[in-house]
């Protein structure tokens, strides 16, 4: 079973992973974890190869920065072992431009594509008024609503009742 919080090191990727632009991982060495520590990426997929293959003898403490360079898009494993221990793994994406890039803009063709398939209308922004209004709908239901009884009478119920139950309690010593 692989489960990151009894590894002996967590690593992540400090920002994003953007391909063509330089990456570092950023590694947290659990207390009482000593040793070198040996970093290899490596890139997921058939054919898998190494990309980075890193030894670092005895470093500070705290967290450690490690550079790992330019990457091309796709998936990859970094693999960070302490000493003796097994290796921790993480598994992390490199996008093409990334999140930042993303062209936010609506895709007018693709809209009235989906508004043909639906039998809805496309428009531009500002043009909301070519719209057609939908016909008024007339709703003809009504709701009436008669109490079984007043709500006084659930009151004084509600009164009697905790009144008949202190009483009892009193009776029975239960103060």
């Amino acid at each position: 079973m692989r489960d990151p919080r009894f590894e002996v090191a967590r690593a992540e990727v400090v920002g994003q992973c953007i391909s063509g632009e330089e990456t570092t991982l950023r590694l947290h060495r659990m207390p009482g974890a000593s040793g070198a520590v040996a970093v290899s990426v490596e890139r997921l997929g058939k054919g898998s190869q190494k990309v980075v293959d890193q030894k670092l003898p005895t470093p500070p403490a705290g967290p450690v920065d490690v550079a790992v360079g330019k990457l091309e898009p796709g998936g990859y494993v970094a693999r960070v072992t302490v000493g003796q221990s097994p290796p921790a793994r993480l598994d992390f994406a490199c996008e093409k431009g990334g999140e930042a890039f993303s062209d936010s803009r609506p895709d007018g063709p693709r809209l009235e594509r989906i508004s043909a398939v639906t039998g809805g209308m496309s428009v531009l922004a500002g043009r909301e008024a070519t719209l057609p209004q939908p016909d008024a709908t007339r709703i003809a239901a009504e709701r009436h609503v008669t109490p079984i009884v007043p709500p006084w009478v659930w009151t004084a119920l509600a009164a009697l009742f905790l009144g008949a139950h202190w009483v009892a309690r009193r009776r029975g010593g239960l103060t």
